[in-house]
């Protein structure tokens, strides 16, 4: 059984990383404009752009301090970044490193593709980290007590032949979890919703989105109604 003082930590880290989400939402939206500013410029200083990708990634990685980019590289090795960026990364911060070290010039084009590459990191970094399903996940860690299997919460729902059988099947688990509230059974409430959100992350990208205010409602129900 979790503990208030439990449920407390953990609201607090929910609230934290909301904030953390938040601020990244502002560091993007602040690097993409910035980045656009350096691209109308007739001549591009390239110590600005090394200086636009670093304070981007100090304040991306929550590292304020001045790093080299061996060191930086190493840094990210432990920050979550897509796949399919890691590559732009590591060639964003081979040109940066040249620029660190060597004496090196770079034309206007080269320094408009690096920062076409910076865009796209940012992009693409920012939206792992602030997506609704990466938040959900951190929740669905939350809530896992090696308690009972959302499958045995599935298994025990009525088969149906509706014509949104995935809506109905959302409806059906969150009942299950108000339900076992109601009978204060907070092992069953908490399967039924594992098993929710289990469900609630098969669905396709749209289908999430109409469903995500049944799952949410539910969660902080759940929280609410210890």
């Amino acid at each position: 059984m979790v503990s208030r003082e439990d449920v407390r930590r953990r609201m607090q880290a929910l609230r934290e990383e909301q904030e953390r989400r938040k601020r990244l939402v502002i560091l993007r939206r602040d690097a993409l404009r910035r980045t656009e500013y350096l691209r109308t410029k007739i001549v591009i200083d390239p110590h600005d752009v090394y200086a636009l990708v670093k304070e981007f990634f100090k304040e991306f990685t929550g590292k304020r301090y001045e790093f080299t980019i061996p060191e930086l590289r190493e840094e990210l090795r432990h920050t979550y970044l897509n796949h399919r960026i890691r590559q732009d990364v590591h060639t964003l911060l081979e040109a940066l490193h040249r620029l660190e070290y060597a004496n090196v010039t770079f034309t206007r084009e080269q320094l408009t593709t690096m920062l076409d590459l910076f865009r796209t990191v940012v992009q693409e970094a920012v939206h792992a980290q602030v997506r609704p399903r990466s938040f959900l996940a951190r929740v669905r860690e939350f809530l896992w007590q090696g308690e009972e299997e959302p499958d045995t919460v599935v298994a025990e729902l009525p088969a149906t032949e509706a014509p949104d059988p995935e809506r109905i099947m959302l409806a059906a688990l969150a009942e299950r979890c108000y339900a076992a509230l109601d009978r204060r059974d907070r092992r069953r409430a908490r399967a039924a919703y594992r098993a929710l959100l289990a469900a609630y992350h098969r669905l396709p990208a749209e289908h999430q989105r109409a469903q995500y205010a049944l799952v949410d409602q539910t969660y902080h129900d759940l929280l609410n109604r210890r």
